[in-house]
């Protein structure tokens, strides 16, 4: 049962008192079932705008996660068959980034270290030496 609903079941069992409403009880009944009225009304217009209000965070939640996975892309490991790798690729994680001067960045994880190494397409080595542990590392080229 509802807060508007028991008000209302109150307001009846007042009437069947049989109270007169211009006596002193019968006006306090009388206003106090007003005021319960009211907030009843105003608590079922909160629960309503609550509701509006958690399923529009839910939709920002899902927009946002969205958008999190078109920038910074899913967690999948690199299996060979991919757009920014040969199918022979041996790295665990490979990325081509594009900057605004149109050079195309690599990342490229250490497999010795696991650091993850950034180069740019102009590299023509085939084999780097990883900056953290001095590990040479395939580019792919």
């Amino acid at each position: 049962m509802t807060a508007s609903e028991k008000v209302a079941r109150l307001k009846g069992l007042i009437e069947g008192l049989r109270i007169d409403p211009e006596s002193d009880q019968g006006k306090i009944f009388s206003a106090v079932a007003d005021i319960l009225g009211d907030i009843a009304s105003d608590v079922a217009d909160l629960e309503n705008e609550q509701s509006q209000l958690s399923d529009y965070v839910d939709e920002i939640d899902e927009d946002l996660s969205l958008l999190e996975d078109d920038f910074y892309g899913d967690d999948e490991e690199c299996d060979g068959d991919c757009d920014n790798c040969d199918e022979d690729c041996d790295f665990s994680d490979e990325e081509e980034d594009e900057d605004d001067d149109g050079i195309s960045y690599y990342e490229i994880e250490c497999p010795n270290c696991h650091e993850t190494v950034v180069i740019d397409d102009s590299i023509d080595a085939s084999t780097i030496k990883c900056p953290a542990c001095n590990a040479e590392i395939k580019t792919g080229k």
